[in-house]
């Protein structure tokens, strides 16, 4: 069992209120267990506003399911942290969304990692900051502008003006 599925089950405080009140009432509507944990089985729910209603560990778990929907609210509810994230670094555009683009990767490879998803927000943060500094390591070592050999430039005076002094 996960950790994610492990406190799924302990959460109890991330019981979505409709089910807990349809299974207080008797009615079967596809939740599992009794009112204190009701929770909404993962085939229960297809349509995008009934996943927006769900909690973070519902939706990681629905993302581990193969669920698209899920994946798509998780995206919806924290792009514009990422993004604000990125853009605080000033990167050019291609950067930043490559850094955005590579936050999203490394939580669809790590879902499992995230050990409270509950404060899932801070997850992606974190990976933005090291994405954006990745990029920003990576680029102070290439090579920026004219090629210029170290050590002190000669100047050359320009042709046709003489230098003078003012005096006073």
């Amino acid at each position: 069992m996960t950790t994610i599925a492990k406190q799924h089950v302990v959460a109890k405080q991330h019981v979505h209120p409709d089910a807990a009140r349809d299974t207080i009432a008797g009615r079967d509507n596809n939740t599992i267990g009794d009112a204190a944990s009701a929770v909404t089985t993962p085939s229960a729910v297809t349509t995008p506003s009934a996943v927006a209603t769900l909690s973070v560990i519902d939706l990681l778990l629905r993302v581990g399911d193969g669920d698209p929907t899920a994946w798509e609210e998780i995206v919806r509810r924290y792009s514009k942290l990422v993004f604000s994230k990125v853009r605080s670094f000033r990167l050019q555009d291609a950067d930043a969304h490559d850094a955005a683009q590579a936050t999203w990767l490394r939580l669809a490879e790590n879902w499992r990692s995230v050990q409270h998803p509950e404060h899932l927000g801070g997850w992606p943060a974190t990976v933005a900051n090291r994405e954006c500094l990745r990029i920003l390591r990576q680029a102070k070592h290439a090579p920026v502008g004219p090629y210029r050999p170290s050590g002190r430039q000669r100047r050359r005076p320009i042709r046709g003006l003489r230098a003078t002094r003012h005096r006073r």
